[in-house]
């Protein structure tokens, strides 16, 4: 299905989940081969596009650069506790 971008009034590709249905009539939807389409420009697309490896898809990138940001963030917070806060030892 398409639809007007709003932004750049081109079409946006809208995927929807598959449905899978059993015997007995019991349906799921398959969320794991959901799409979704991110805009972005064409220099952030060949910045992305540099960075994958041979046979990397985009979301493996985006997965692996989201821990990466997960894992600064958490360093960040200790370095800020450990020079703001007084921490007191615990004797086990």
């Amino acid at each position: 299905m398409e639809q007007a971008d709003p932004v750049s009034g081109g079409a946006i590709r809208m995927d929807i989940p598959s449905t899978v249905f059993s015997v007995s009539g019991i349906y799921t939807i398959d969320t794991m081969n959901a799409t979704k389409r991110i805009i972005v420009r064409e220099e952030v697309w060949a910045d992305l596009s540099s960075m994958r490896e041979p046979g990397m898809t985009f979301s493996e990138l985006i997965e692996g650069m989201l821990e990466h940001e997960k894992k600064r963030r958490l360093v960040e917070d200790i370095k800020r506790i450990q020079e703001t806060e007084e921490l007191v030892e615990i004797s086990l």
